[in-house]
């Protein structure tokens, strides 16, 4: 590339609302900017994403994006999405002339909409990275402008077409160190110490799961000598003061966990919901592992993610309809009475590993740019007249260096 090549270049990314977007966005930004030193990335989310994005390096800068969510699905709801999202549009378009990215990458979900639709008008190469296997509407929308679709399931080779490439979920930083994981199992010990149980509900927590796992200790600990880290996240915390009292050096309740790495490498057992991004990080940690999907979650996908870990054998299900204080501890007591399943278990969490995700998005992000490099335009209307068969290669090429 010319003057502004790769080394120096700026990448736009899309990733925030939830954990399971954010967190792979950044993981994605810490891999860009460690390959590239003198690069930089502009980083697109909610507001309240911010807290995670600001402050971590000079060069990764946070733009919030004034965009919600719309009512209706089908014709109703792209209808909605294109009506509330021509103002973030025209503000990402803004925001694109003014920073220049070489590329833009979308991990879905509405952030992704407007700087989707910004990328295409602008003709920036658009990357998606879909991590369910029943892709969003907003990554359906943004498909056909994609250079590149970054997937995590493999049955979606098929209906993605060609464009589409297997890499899985990027994870925190300190996750994939799965050795470091293994050598602790071997050195738990459990004769000598409690059972450490660590249950987590994704990002933003999960209220009806954390307050049955309340009611449940009092007979968890009668079972079973145990500790547990309960991640509560941004709901109301009426009542746990009681059972933390009671409990006290026992139970630890946390509104958000910062260091997941640290807290994955405690633990003994983990009780989950299946969002993608979390399996994901299951997968390195190897851990005998209770998967309580979401039962809302669209196309009930944290149950489909939950059923694929259970055939691999990595993983028990308990759905929600089934959930209790009597099913959750029978649930955690007969897997830690099973210790003999652990490393069946971890075994088959590591099959379903998808190692260095970031890299090998890195990695297809700068052969594209190799090949082609698409300059902004200086006028975004441009791209409105005149023909537009392959505008991409016909206008912007440019400054490519072998």
């Amino acid at each position: 590339m010319g003057s502004r090549g790769i080394d120096t270049a700026t990448l736009a990314i899309a990733a925030g609302g939830t954990g399971g977007h954010l967190f792979p966005g950044l993981s994605v930004a810490r891999a860009w900017l460690l390959r590239h030193p003198a690069g930089s990335v502009v980083f697109f989310g909610t507001k309240k994403d911010a807290r995670y994005v600001e402050g971590q390096d000079p060069r990764l800068r946070f733009v919030a994006v004034s965009m919600q969510g719309v009512a209706g699905r089908g014709v109703r709801g792209i209808a909605g999405l294109f009506v509330k999202g021509v103002p973030s549009i025209l503000a990402m378009i803004r925001e694109f002339l003014k920073g220049r990215p070489c590329a833009a990458v979308c991990f879905g979900g509405f952030v992704s909409f407007p700087v989707g639709v910004a990328a295409w008008v602008l003709r920036i190469p658009l990357f998606l990275h879909e991590a369910n296997a029943i892709p969003g509407m907003v990554n359906r929308l943004l498909r056909r402008w994609a250079k590149k679709m970054f997937v995590a399931h493999s049955g979606m080779l098929a209906s993605w077409g060609t464009r589409a490439l297997l890499v899985g979920i990027p994870v925190r930083d300190g996750i994939e160190d799965a050795k470091s994981f293994k050598e602790d199992f071997k050195k738990s010990g459990l004769n000598s110490r409690p059972v450490r149980i660590l249950v987590i509900g994704g990002s933003q927590g999960a209220y009806s799961m954390n307050r049955i796992v309340l009611e449940s200790l009092e007979q968890l600990f009668f079972r079973l000598d145990a500790e547990v880290i309960l991640q509560w996240g941004k709901w109301p915390t009426g009542g746990v003061e009681s059972y933390l009292e009671r409990f006290k050096g026992r139970l630890l309740v946390l509104p958000f966990i910062e260091d997941m790495a640290l807290t994955y490498r405690w633990a003994d057992i983990i009780v989950s919901r299946s969002g993608a991004s979390t399996l994901a990080e299951l997968a390195f940690v190897e851990k005998p592992t209770i998967l309580v999907p979401f039962p809302f979650a669209t196309h009930n996908h944290q149950l489909l993610n939950a059923q694929t870990a259970e055939r691999a054998g990595a993983a028990r299900v308990l759905e929600e309809k089934h959930l209790n204080a009597d099913s959750l501890v029978e649930a955690v007591v007969a897997l830690a009475q099973d210790p003999a399943c652990w490393e069946h278990m971890g075994l088959a969490w590591k099959s379903l590993a998808h190692p260095k995700a970031a890299d090998r998005m890195i990695e297809t992000i700068e052969a594209y740019m190799k090949g082609v490099h698409l300059n902004v335009p200086a006028k975004p209307y441009a791209v409105f007249s005149g023909d537009r068969r392959n505008r991409d290669e016909r206008d912007c090429r440019a400054s490519v260096e072998p």
